[in-house]
């Protein structure tokens, strides 16, 4: 797979905006509305978990990656969805 070869470009440099997950409905997934103190207790809990240990499974399109390649790969999926965050102006 292609995107093999660049992991470590997915790992230490802004993810790419716009991406769609192919043959899944919308593009993406995970994107129900959610109360703010519920969305924020789930990252919190998924952030600890990965703090913690890495996931137990490869990664679907990288395979099998190391604690700390996986939380390089989830700082960068946080900063990509943080920059679409804009403070309002005055």
């Amino acid at each position: 797979m292609i995107l093999r070869t660049r992991k470590k470009k997915y790992l230490y440099e802004k993810l790419p905006a716009g991406v769609h997950i192919p043959k899944v409905e919308g593009g993406t997934l995970a994107t129900e509305p959610l109360p703010l103190d519920e969305g924020l207790n789930r990252f919190r809990s998924a952030w600890e978990r990965l703090r913690v240990s890495p996931p137990t499974k490869p990664n679907v399109i990288f395979g099998p990656m190391s604690h700390e390649e996986w939380t390089q790969l989830n700082l960068r999926h946080a900063e990509l969805h943080l920059s679409f965050l804009h403070p309002e102006g005055p």
